[in-house]
């Protein structure tokens, strides 16, 4: 939703700010207002912050469809369970939002789990869930599982 069609959310910002302003003179002079400050400052701060993520530009890539990739580093068999469980993980969480998501390619382990697998992921109906790049775009790197010692 544009920003101009939320007004009630965020043009009360000038007059908190103002109120923050006069809470921290009257601080001073009254212990009640020395109580309000902390509330008034975040709320304002939360406010600035929603402000300036609604003004920043949407990446074009947001409503593309994905196609995540896991590889199964060092530790063998280890390693490919838990590439498994981070595919079960993925897919719950495209089924959760009403996202498509088959096995594109894999590669299974001795052991149960996956070598490398991909999966693209787009969405099932127009209109049922969120765009997929803006969900994903950040998954990435490499996770180190580090087996413990058994209780």
């Amino acid at each position: 939703m544009p920003l101009w069609h939320r007004p009630s959310r965020h043009t009360g910002l000038p007059w908190r700010t103002t109120t923050l302003a006069a809470a921290r003179e009257l601080e001073e002079v009254d212990d009640s207002f020395a109580a309000e400050v902390p509330a008034l400052a975040a709320v304002v701060e939360q406010t600035q912050a929603r402000l300036h993520h609604l003004l920043l530009p949407r990446d074009p890539d947001d409503d593309r469809d994905v196609i995540p990739e896991v590889k199964a580093g060092e530790g063998g068999g280890e390693s490919a369970l838990f590439a498994g469980d981070l595919l079960r993980m993925y897919l719950r969480y495209a089924e959760k939002r009403g996202w498509r998501a088959e096995l594109l390619d894999a590669t299974e382990s001795d052991l149960g789990g996956y070598k490398t697998y991909a999966w693209p992921c787009a969405q099932g109906h127009p209109g049922t869930g969120r765009p997929r790049g803006r969900r994903l775009k950040f998954e990435g790197g490499v996770h180190r599982v580090q087996r413990g010692a058994g209780h």
